[in-house]
């Protein structure tokens, strides 16, 4: 009788403690943040492959917000949220507590540490301004609207819930230094190609070289000076937020030889067609750096150093980075290599060569100028690398046509030619 009491006690002291616990771990919820886009393939791999799994195994104790940043909304928010937390990664990019995961690292990490919290009795949303609202507006927003979200739909697309400064004062506020280079660098595309514009129409009409003389003599340098200095500054940017990658230490220190190269090259006066026989592939050699490591990123889906200003993760996961399915820096290489490969064909003054080196550049400056205008006036936020191939392209538009300019089978206009067109 006693023993059989004995037994009894020891299970009821063992139930009074296993019983809380379990009733604790039953009602402990473990809170996140995932941001993804549907342009992007590895997101799709995991919301549609590697979560479902994971939301089945915790139920009701894991929520997370899920943003979509396919827009400027999604986009602004995870650009608090990082400013808030002091981080700064692409996506898939999933925010528990102070665990910040990345791309594969998601389905690798997150189970474990699921656990590790609920063990401890659950965790909050990291510590962001209005988080639990929108979250709240999130499932509401899902509940109403689960039948259309298909399997982007584990709580809901965050630019439908939520409305934040869309203004244009409010993008540029975002990220104010790097938009600021970014009008700069798309100002002088536009006029550059505005001048050639008008420059070629008035020579095919009327054969008045003298808008193309200009461009030669007393325009030209000093473009080209000033580009090369906006290159400087944009490549010691990305120097000085190396990150400790030593990959990028090599790579932008490249581009600002490059740059320094050339601003001592366009310095010394020499003949045009020296300047532009030694600055064509030079300047191509650079783009292709620039187009190459966009393109290294996009494929691997890791994080891009930006340098101090800029935010190129953010410009490379928008929906703009992309042109018919293929990545923007995709295209750059094949652009870059193209050139390089007329440019090398055509050194013995070909005339195809000449027509089609300028075809090239100023469709590269135009898709430059196209590109640069949607960085602060739609997505918020400028690329480094993006602006530094932007001002390449554009110093080969003038280094190319400068060369075109100077072909001894460009005719001088007669006096009566000028006469109609005074």
């Amino acid at each position: 009788m006693l023993r059989r009491f004995g037994l009894l006690v020891v299970l009821l002291v063992f139930l009074s403690y296993t019983l809380p616990i379990r009733a604790q771990s039953q009602s402990a919820v473990v809170y996140g943040i995932l941001f993804y886009s549907q342009q992007c393939g590895h997101c799709r791999t995991l919301i549609d492959n590697d979560w479902p799994p994971i939301q089945t195994e915790f139920g009701d104790q894991l929520r997370v917000l899920f943003v979509n940043i396919d827009d400027r909304l999604g986009v602004q928010f995870k650009r608090d949220v990082e400013a808030s937390l002091g981080i700064n990664n692409g996506i898939p990019m999933l925010i528990i507590g102070s665990e910040v995961m990345v791309g594969n690292d998601i389905s690798k990490q997150a189970s474990a540490i699921i656990r590790a919290e609920l063990k401890n009795g659950g965790i909050d949303f990291p510590p962001i301004p209005n988080i639990h609202e929108l979250y709240q507006r999130a499932v509401e927003h899902y509940e109403q609207a689960q039948s259309t979200q298909g399997s982007y739909g584990p709580t809901a697309v965050f630019s439908s819930v939520v409305v934040i400064d869309n203004s244009l004062i409010g993008l540029m506020a975002a990220d104010p230094i790097a938009n600021a280079v970014a009008i700069l660098v798309l100002i002088l595309l536009l006029l550059s190609l505005l001048f050639l514009m008008i420059a070629g129409w008035r020579y095919a009409v009327f054969h008045d070289q003298q808008m193309l003389s200009a461009w030669s003599r007393r325009i030209s340098r000093s473009m080209l000076a000033t580009l090369s200095l906006i290159g400087v500054v944009l490549t010691i940017s990305l120097l000085v937020g190396w990150n400790e990658q030593w990959s990028i230490l090599l790579l932008a220190g490249g581009e600002l030889a490059i740059f320094l190269a050339s601003l001592i090259v366009i310095c010394r006066s020499l003949p045009v067609k020296s300047l532009s026989t030694g600055l064509v592939p030079l300047l191509s050699l650079a783009g292709l750096v620039a187009a190459g490591y966009l393109t290294f990123v996009e494929l691997t889906e890791t994080k891009a150093v930006c340098g101090v200003v800029g935010n190129c993760n953010i410009v490379q996961q928008s929906p703009y980075a992309r042109i018919f399915g293929v990545p923007i820096a995709v295209w750059g290489i094949g652009g870059y290599i193209f050139i390089i490969l007329v440019w090398v064909l055509g050194r013995g003054q070909r005339a195809w060569a000449e027509r089609t080196l300028i075809v090239l550049v100023t469709l590269g400056a135009g898709v430059s100028a196209y590109l640069t205008f949607l960085e602060p006036f739609v997505i918020g936020a400028s690329c480094g690398w993006c602006l530094t191939s932007a001002v390449l392209m554009l110093m080969l538009l003038w280094v190319v046509a400068l060369r075109q300019i100077s072909s001894p089978n460009v005719p001088q206009a007669t006096d009566s030619q000028r006469w109609i067109t005074k």
